[in-house]
């Protein structure tokens, strides 16, 4: 799986658990007998299209997610936007595939790191 599909993949993970849903979602490698999903509702009524526009529109946060050893020290740094981190991001971080509390010495740290390399593409990993 690539950065930018596991990337996405949290992203909706983060979305269905704030979003209250009802589905369970599995681990990549969990056998296929152990995956099941829960019932969801049939007819859902969709809002009638209003003759007005009917366009819509989202804002999606800036987000940083950092990757952290087994100490808590950063290892990799990845954001949505196609620029370096400044620190005024949604700020995530996650050791050993869990998502942890970002402390308030790692936020001083990505403010005062120097960030170098090409961060044009959105989703790709880089080293710290």
């Amino acid at each position: 799986m690539t950065p930018r599909w596991t990337f996405a993949s949290g992203c909706l993970a983060v979305a269905i658990a704030a979003g209250g849903s009802q589905w369970t979602l599995a681990r990549d490698d969990a056998p296929v007998a152990q995956v099941r999903s829960a019932p969801v509702a049939t007819h859902q009524a969709l809002a009638p299209a209003t003759a007005a526009g009917g366009n819509l529109s989202a804002t999606i946060p800036r987000a940083v997610v950092i990757r952290l050893d087994t100490h808590g020290r950063p290892v990799s740094v990845m954001t949505n936007t196609g620029a370096r981190p400044v620190g005024d991001e949604e700020i995530h971080a996650s050791r050993q595939g869990a998502q942890v509390a970002v402390s308030n010495g790692l936020l001083q740290r990505i403010r005062t790191h120097v960030f170098e390399g090409d961060w044009s593409r959105p989703g790709e990993w880089h080293a710290w």
